[in-house]
């Protein structure tokens, strides 16, 4: 009777153990750190008052970067993209669109988001890198650079995708709305043509609505 006792206790141990290897060798891909490039594309446009006598219209946007999605738990992450965004906008003349200037704003973007499952919230700080301006018609381009922009600063929303997943890593479909809360040139640069008679710096001067949509694939640099 001992040494059946004994050979219980033993084999129940080995058991026990057997059970534990196993569930800790269940892998947890959700706790994979990664990093991988980011694309996307679509349109901004001017959110803000626009001078009298003008128009505005939405223009080609594009971003191109890199992010990295850390794992705070299955359910959410902490992603920092740093992204060139590039941004379009055009002003032209109530009475004749021909008469314009359009215009594209380069920033070095850096966003800290949250992701909720396939849900981005965020924000974005854009540093100025560069400013193009184009004039047509009767409407005279300024000559300004990214000197003349403030430092972009935007609330982000988004959500993504996954299209294809494996243990490399995953791409996914991205689609990414962004609201700004800062003028697009600091009050002694607005409005920006093509304004009219308008002295008002606020004219014609954001804030910038962007709406896009893109691809990342993100590889996973560990694996659990």
């Amino acid at each position: 009777m001992k040494y059946a006792t004994v050979f219980f206790l033993l084999l129940s141990a080995s058991i026990a153990h057997a059970q534990t290897s196993d569930t800790a060798a269940v892998p947890e891909p959700w706790k994979d750190i990664r990093l991988g490039p980011i694309f996307s594309a679509g349109a901004a446009a001017n959110a803000g008052t626009v001078a009298e006598g003008s128009k505005t219209a939405y223009a080609f946007a594009f971003s191109a970067g890199a992010i990295a999605d850390y794992p705070l738990n299955q359910n959410i992450a902490f992603d920092l993209g740093l992204a060139y965004d590039a941004r379009g906008i055009n002003f032209h003349d109530l009475r004749s669109d021909s008469n314009k200037v359009d215009y594209t704003f380069g920033y070095f973007n850096i966003r800290p988001e949250f992701r909720f499952s396939g849900f981005l919230i965020g924000v974005g700080i854009g540093i100025p890198v560069s400013f193009s301006a184009n004039g047509g018609g009767t409407a005279k381009a300024p000559a300004l650079g990214a000197s003349a922009m403030t430092t972009l600063f935007e609330l982000r929303l988004g959500g993504t995708i996954p299209i294809i997943q494996s243990d490399l890593g995953e791409l996914d479909f991205t689609v990414d709305g962004s609201y700004a809360f800062s003028s697009i040139v600091s009050d002694a640069n607005g409005p920006l043509p093509y304004s009219g008679t308008s002295t008002n710096h606020t004219d014609n001067n954001g804030p910038l609505a962007t709406a896009e949509i893109g691809l990342k694939y993100l590889f996973n640099l560990t694996h659990n």
